[in-house]
């Protein structure tokens, strides 16, 4: 589920700190919550349970039994389609262990976001907190995003410089390390209505022995959702990992949030997702 974890990395990152969100000045920002396909009223508490999954008469199929592994993610939003908290923890063999739990402070400065902090906090050691990442953003004179750079303290950890279109939509970013060392890449073609229909990705390795590792993506949609998204192909990394195939498919509700996700590899569909989202709004 390699290529399945980098991709719900990299739509998290995307979603949760607004990375895409930068639109010219002319045009208003979409929320998070718009991001994140959440198209009917303000979200209040969205759980999001991951499951694995077997395929079963040609259908996907939750493991639901007391022994199965399933990790569960609580984060609570407010009125503007922020995210301010969330919690996960990790249920299976009768036992449940919490893994982390995340707060974010937003920092708007003239009507833009501006900076974002991230305090992580261990559930285990009665809420000390671990670590706190303040994410900056630089913007043009046309307010469209520039760049943007994750501190810790004073240490830098990377930086990312964007490429948008006249919609404002990222046509390429490219991350750099401390060192100014190239990390990642991304490129992306998206319609008129903004919908991101190719991806590539690309990840370097700043070892000794660097190899670059490239994933192209397609997604494809019906009545402005996406419906399916597939790896299309994979070049670099370790031998095991070239050429897999991965899909990723939804289920939407009638106001076009999506409920449902299903994740799977042709390799090792026995590693199948299902992500399942219970959404609570403002009245």
């Amino acid at each position: 589920m390699r290529y399945i974890h980098i991709f719900v990395i990299a739509a998290t990152l995307i979603s949760t700190l607004g990375i895409s969100s930068a639109r010219p000045a002319r045009r208003p920002a979409p929320s998070e919550a718009e991001l994140q396909n959440i198209r009917y009223g303000q979200p209040r508490r969205i759980e999001t349970t991951v499951y694995t999954a077997h395929l079963e008469e040609g259908q996907w199929r939750a493991d639901t039994g007391i022994f199965a592994i399933r990790t569960i993610t609580i984060a609570h939003w407010n009125r503007k389609g922020c995210p301010v908290s969330d919690s996960t923890c990790m249920t299976g063999n009768g036992q449940i262990r919490n893994i982390s739990c995340t707060r974010h402070v937003y920092l708007p400065e003239n009507g833009r976001k501006d900076y974002i902090l991230t305090t992580t906090y261990d559930n285990d050691s009665l809420g000390k907190p671990l670590s706190t990442f303040r994410l900056e953003f630089d913007y043009d004179r046309q307010g469209r995003l520039k760049s943007s750079r994750l501190l810790q303290g004073d240490s830098l950890f990377y930086t990312t410089r964007y490429r948008l279109d006249r919609r404002g939509c990222i046509r390429l970013d490219k991350t750099f390390d401390s060192r100014n060392r190239p990390l990642s890449a991304r490129k992306q073609r998206c319609d008129a209505q903004g919908n991101i229909l190719w991806m590539k990705n690309s990840m370097d390795n700043v070892t000794d022995n660097p190899k670059r590792l490239t994933s192209i993506y397609r997604n494809s949609y019906e009545n402005n959702l996406l419906r399916q998204t597939t790896l299309v192909r994979t070049r670099g990394g370790s031998v095991s990992q070239r050429n897999e195939r991965a899909h990723y498919s939804y289920e939407y509700d009638v106001h076009g949030t999506w409920l449902r996700r299903v994740a799977w590899e042709e390799n090792t569909p026995d590693q199948a997702q299902i992500h399942e989202r219970r959404i609570e709004y403002y009245e």
